[in-house]
């Protein structure tokens, strides 16, 4: 469902259309898609289990006590820089937690369709097929991939290991 609407607002995106974002801070935007699934997500998943509380990026203020019960943790476009920008990666994360353990979760690409599932005990599933630790056993053998964030401090340290690992 949030997927769909992530995916239909990004066609109309590159459709020339313009997305309406505001700025969070340093490159951190939430745009009207974001709160669209966002409320399709909670929508959802309060009519299928009313008893669970859902913490979600862009509207919650805080859960309280959120080590107890159940709790669902929602990103509705996780990469919203990117969206906005016309750039196909972004997903939408989903996960469940149990007393604040992490019990599963799941990201989706909704332009390529792309499902990552996890399960508490129970490995990584892309696309329904397990999934499995590289076999490359050096870093010059290996594909990195890293995010700096929104925060100035965090990413002088990320960069400074960078250069440590290059």
């Amino acid at each position: 469902m949030a997927g769909g609407i992530s995916a239909e607002r990004f066609r109309t995106l590159n459709a020339g259309n313009p997305i309406e974002r505001v700025v969070k801070g340093r490159g951190n935007y939430v745009t009207e898609t974001d709160l669209a699934c966002e409320q399709a997500a909670i929508r959802l998943l309060q009519a299928e289990f009313p008893d669970h509380r859902v913490l979600s990026e862009e509207t919650s203020s805080g859960v309280k006590d959120w080590d107890r019960g159940w709790l669902w943790v929602i990103d509705p476009i996780d990469g919203t820089s990117n969206f906005a920008r016309g750039i196909p990666s972004f997903v939408f994360n989903i996960a469940l937690c149990l007393d604040g353990e992490p019990v599963l979760g799941l990201t989706y690409q909704p332009v390529t369709g792309d499902e990552f599932f996890a399960e508490r005990g129970g490995g990584l599933f892309v696309n329904g097929v397990r999934a499995h630790v590289s076999p490359v056993a050096t870093l010059p053998e290996s594909l990195m991939g890293i995010g700096l964030g929104y925060d100035y401090d965090r990413a002088a340290k990320a960069l400074r290991l960078l250069a440590d690992l290059w």
